[in-house]
């Protein structure tokens, strides 16, 4: 489905969805700004190569755009790149969100994150958002109701403004996938202070949620790659004095959530490190404990064994208080080694 939006300074129109060749061309004959987005739904290759025409693309952006309408290969991983030739600039990124239909506060792993492939190309002062996931819901609706109610004054400037405000909406997913594991790793924090905790579910536990980490951290470097390209050449996502605060701003929550991958993964290292203490330190107490009961029937078994051969020349057995004596001695024993033992408990 291809839809566009049109506005400038003084108004905005809502999504208009693109049907015919004549509608295409007149959206790029007005001022302003203006963004077409193209949700892949099945085969609009032939949809997408009309709208390129218009356009008279580089043979390098067309090879970009083929790609982008062709089926997705589940199992190829797109990394997040940038690319400007000329006039033209295209940003390719993953947009990550956690399955709408998992619970809140459920524990989730690395096949509970949707994927979708946005891609943006900036000609002009025309934006084209691809899209091509699995997320539900419209993942752009925060950036539409803004330039409805003119947020950030973003009507007044140009298209690389809305390209910015794009990728803050799809960092901002970045940040509720954080903002879950930091819950799940309070959890897994109170989990291992109970006496009776669970510690291979404990080790599953944090296991997965390094992987997601670890997932998210690769995704992350490479847009923050991809992100400090742009700085490289002018073209129409250059940084200007109205969106070089947007710029740093992004720059920022990257790195903020680099440093929290780092903090995390840390923290779950210390996890592991904790629970194989503890697993050790409870060795250690069953060990001190069966070291103790040993120490005690050992002498006390070897008593009862010498007495219990049944010679026929042993005082001890035809004397009265020979029973006693031996109990005594036990005791005796007994107690002794509990008192030598007393600074292990």
């Amino acid at each position: 489905m291809i839809t566009a939006r049109h506005y400038d300074p003084d108004t905005t129109t809502p999504d208009i969805p693109l049907t015919a060749l004549s509608q295409r061309q007149s959206i790029l004959s007005v001022s302003g700004v203006n963004w077409i987005n193209i949700e892949m739904q099945g085969d609009d290759s032939a949809q997408v190569n009309a709208l390129m025409d218009l356009f008279d693309l580089d043979e390098q952006f067309c090879i970009h755009v083929q790609d982008m309408v062709s089926p997705p290969d589940h199992n190829r991983v797109s990394l997040p790149t940038f690319d400007a030739v000329k006039t033209y600039a295209l940003f390719r990124l993953n947009m990550l969100s956690i399955n709408k239909t998992l619970l809140h506060g459920t524990p989730f792993t690395e096949d509970d994150i949707d994927h979708e492939q946005v891609s943006l190309i900036g000609l002009n002062n025309t934006l084209l958002s691809f899209q091509q996931g699995n997320i539900d819901g419209d993942v752009f609706g925060p950036v539409r109701l803004a330039i409805e109610k003119n947020k950030y004054q973003i009507r007044e400037h140009r298209v690389n403004h809305l390209f910015y405000l794009i990728l803050e909406t799809i960092l901002d997913e970045y940040f509720k996938i954080v903002a879950a594991i930091r819950e799940q790793f309070d959890d897994l924090e109170e989990q291992q202070q109970q006496r009776y905790a669970d510690e291979q579910e404990l080790m599953r536990e944090i296991i997965r949620l390094k992987k997601i980490i670890r997932f998210l951290r690769r995704e992350t470097i490479h847009l923050k790659r991809a992100f400090d390209d742009i700085r490289k050449n002018e073209h129409v996502f250059s940084i200007d004095a109205a969106t070089s605060i947007y710029y740093e701003t992004i720059r920022n929550h990257i790195n903020e959530l680099l440093s929290y991958y780092d903090y995390g993964s840390d923290n779950l290292t210390d996890l592991i490190n904790v629970s194989i203490s503890l697993s050790g330190a409870k060795m250690q107490r069953v060990m001190k404990t069966l070291t103790l009961v040993s120490s005690i029937f050992i002498p006390l078994t070897f008593i009862a064994g010498v007495y219990g051969m049944n010679f026929e020349n042993m005082p001890e057995l035809a004397w009265p208080y020979g029973y006693f004596m031996v109990l005594g001695v036990m005791a005796t024993i007994s107690a002794v080694t509990l008192l030598l033992f007393r600074k292990w408990f």
